[in-house]
């Protein structure tokens, strides 16, 4: 559970002005004592990482578009994210990748759904 600065360092205020222990805080104020013992360790909350979250979906139905047959090793390194996020990215939006039936297992060939386009 994520909780405010201002909560913490309300209720650190709080312990320290009333002399209260770990586990006395944990009890008046209906918390854990392992998260009095973080904010005791840091009142403010850690920096946010600066990696790239957000894809910009129209650039990649263009890359599923022009490269059908891409890993998403392959995308993750065209858009500077992890594979996950474009597998995140690509569920999100509905976009698919079938394998055809019909091809051999040496070569690696199917359709590329894109929802709302027209084949």
């Amino acid at each position: 559970m994520s909780y405010s600065v201002d909560l913490r360092k309300k209720v650190l205020k709080i312990r320290e002005k009333e002399g209260l222990s770990i586990k006395q805080t944990a009890q008046r104020f209906h918390l854990s004592t392992a998260s009095i013992t973080r904010w005791l360790k840091r009142i403010e909350p850690a920096p946010c990482s600066s990696r790239r979250r957000k894809i910009d979906k129209e650039a990649l139905i263009k890359d599923v578009e022009d490269y059908p047959d891409a890993y998403q090793r392959e995308r993750a390194a065209r858009f500077g994210v992890c594979p996950k996020a474009i597998w995140q990215a690509l569920k999100r939006w509905g976009l698919t990748y079938k394998k055809n039936s019909a091809s051999s297992q040496g070569r690696r060939r199917g359709t590329t759904a894109v929802p709302g386009k027209n084949r």
